[in-house]
């Protein structure tokens, strides 16, 4: 993704919604009605951002992880998107039954939830087709004080950071 802060100009694009009754229901589950889904992620909060090149609306959690992915909050902090390779998105959709199932059986499992899978293309200003794979989840920490966050995915080397602010 382009990083500076020269705005490129979009003339078309295509949003794809991947499984959008199944993502429907799973926030249906979580208690997250469509107008708050819509508010916080509408077309004028998050596309927006990517095919302006302007991410003011959005607040950044960090620059990317280890993955390369970028992370970011919405402006009301309900949740975050994720930045995702073609490989996570194909495997998520490959999971995605299983996954509703299981949320379906196990209402009050702490596992992470997913409220949508996208899929955005577009034309840079170079004529360059980019695509950006992009997952929606809650954010846990909303009404919480984090002082220090672990990346556990077993090494602790490098996995630690001091929240900012």
């Amino acid at each position: 993704m382009q990083q500076n802060n020269e705005r490129q100009n979009v003339a078309e694009f295509k949003f794809y919604d991947y499984a959008p009754l199944v993502f429907h229901r799973i926030r249906q589950l979580s208690g997250i009605s469509e107008d708050q889904y819509r508010k916080s992620l509408g077309a004028e909060s998050i596309l927006s951002c990517f095919f302006n090149n302007n991410f003011e609306t959005l607040y950044e959690l960090c620059s990317s992880g280890q993955s390369g992915s970028l992370f970011y909050y919405t402006s009301d902090s309900s949740f975050m998107m994720k930045t995702i390779p073609e490989r996570e998105f194909d495997k998520l959709r490959t999971i995605l039954k299983p996954y509703f199932k299981f949320l379906q059986k196990y209402p009050d499992s702490l596992i992470c939830r997913f409220y949508g899978l996208h899929r955005v293309l577009w034309m840079d200003s170079h004529g360059i087709a980019q695509i950006r794979y992009l997952v929606i989840m809650g954010n846990l920490f909303q009404n919480l004080k984090v002082d220090l966050i672990y990346d556990l995915k077993g090494s602790t080397q490098g996995r630690t950071r001091l929240k900012e602010g």
